[in-house]
């Protein structure tokens, strides 16, 4: 039995490692564009802080594809997947056939449709090479302005500004990391990043990127800041462009079912690139977390070999944090309808931030700004749906702990989920 994988990150490499546990003698086949043993994405923010050396982001060697068995395709993109044909054809005219295929490309960044996008100086922040290219800018670079609040775009600023760097963002939603956080924990990162010298212009749009052949900054609506670095980082999607023309039913991903197969029996996906069983939402979504992509894969790639698994459903979770001030957020953080409910605790003056959502009663989302510790005990109540309008004072309390919660009848809840 022949196995391809396209990808070569977390549920690439999970769906390989359960392939070849399950089925010592399946043949095992690997893409991926970049040349490179596997690394972490996340860790490239610490290497660019200058936190860690290059070698630790790596997180397989190279002699692993050799223990394993696996025939590397590395430094060539798949362009084409052709499901009638059970092959996936590579930009060197290479026609790789497989039995089962594992679609494991991950996300790429959003190119913004902004004028002077390809002048020198600017740069994405996602590949090792992106943070390698980030780092010989920032040796000659006194100034530097990263466009978007995101996660990605906040890590970059923070360690560029670690590196020695000015540093602007330019968002233009009213505050940082949106997509993760609500207006009462962003204020408290704001003003965690603003009393470490990271200037912020928020709710204001980029215009254009000044400079000829060179950026010399970034052209607002009604202002010009200079900077001799550039990094645009406005978002992520997940990268289709290998099954665009495929057939396979899309949504925001690839459309899975519990077992990880697309709409195409033979054909799975996991990681960034899956709209897979989101037990909160109760439906398929894509939630873009290393855990996630991990166990996604570890579930295809036993299903590939024959066995019968089901995806349990992940959720959405981010832990982010900014000079020694950390927020973890769950589920369902900003959410609309009339079917949610809100409950807030702030004290701003501890540093402290506390928002539970809910839904018909039950947890649906959560954030834990400051003091974070036991915001894990909450995401079993966000996995298993259970009834929690009751405990609102308990969840929201100091002295939260596993046993209150026992006490209270919800011992099947409790799975917590490692954060900080």
């Amino acid at each position: 039995m022949r196995h391809v994988i396209i990808g070569n990150s977390a549920a690439g490499l999970s769906g390989a490692e359960a392939i070849r546990m399950a089925d010592p003698a399946a043949e095992i086949i690997m893409i991926a564009g970049e040349n490179l043993p596997a690394y972490s994405r996340v860790m490239t923010s610490y290497y660019l802080a200058g936190a860690i050396a290059r070698e630790k982001v790596f997180i397989r060697d190279p002699d692993f594809y050799r223990r394993l068995r696996i025939d590397t395709l590395f430094g060539h993109q798949a362009l084409a997947v052709r499901p009638g044909a059970s092959q996936v054809l590579l930009d060197d005219d290479t026609v790789v056939n497989y039995d089962n295929l594992l679609v494991a490309t991950g996300s790429v960044p959003v190119r913004p449709d902004l004028p002077g996008l390809n002048l020198d100086g600017v740069h994405f922040h996602w590949t090792l090479a992106d943070a390698d290219g980030i780092m010989a800018a920032a040796a000659t670079a006194r100034r530097a302005i990263v466009i978007g609040a995101g996660l990605i775009g906040m890590q970059t600023a923070v360690a560029l500004r670690r590196r020695g760097l000015d540093v602007t963002v330019v968002e233009a939603q009213p505050r940082v990391i949106p997509a993760q956080l609500d207006a009462g924990a962003a204020g408290l990162m704001q003003a965690a990043l603003e009393q470490n010298g990271v200037q912020l212009r928020l709710g204001v749009e980029v215009k254009a990127i000044a400079g000829t052949d060179r950026v010399s900054g970034v052209r607002l609506e009604d202002d010009l800041i200079e900077a001799g670095l550039v990094v645009v980082a406005v978002g992520v999607k997940p990268n289709l462009s290998v099954v665009r023309e495929s057939g396979l039913a899309i949504e925001d991903g690839i459309l899975v079912d519990r077992r990880l197969r697309s709409s195409v029996p033979n054909i799975y996906a996991a990681g960034d690139v899956a709209c897979a069983y989101d037990p909160v939402r109760g439906a398929p979504a894509v939630n873009a977390m290393w855990p996630n992509a991990v166990q996604q894969g570890r579930v295809a790639g036993r299903n590939m070999a024959g066995l019968a698994e089901e995806y349990p459903g992940g959720i959405n979770l981010n832990t982010v944090e900014f000079f020694g001030l950390t927020a973890v957020s769950m589920g369902v953080v900003n959410p609309s309808g009339p079917e949610y409910q809100e409950i807030v605790r702030s004290e701003p003056e501890r540093g402290l931030y506390r928002k539970l959502v809910l839904r018909d009663g039950r947890l649906a989302g959560m954030i834990f700004a400051g003091e974070i510790e036991k915001a894990g005990i909450l995401s079993g109540l966000l996995v298993q749906g259970k009834e929690a309008g009751h405990l609102v004072e308990t969840l929201l309390s100091d002295d939260l702990s596993y046993p209150k919660l026992l006490m209270n009848g919800l011992e099947g809840a409790i799975r917590p989920v490692m954060v900080g």
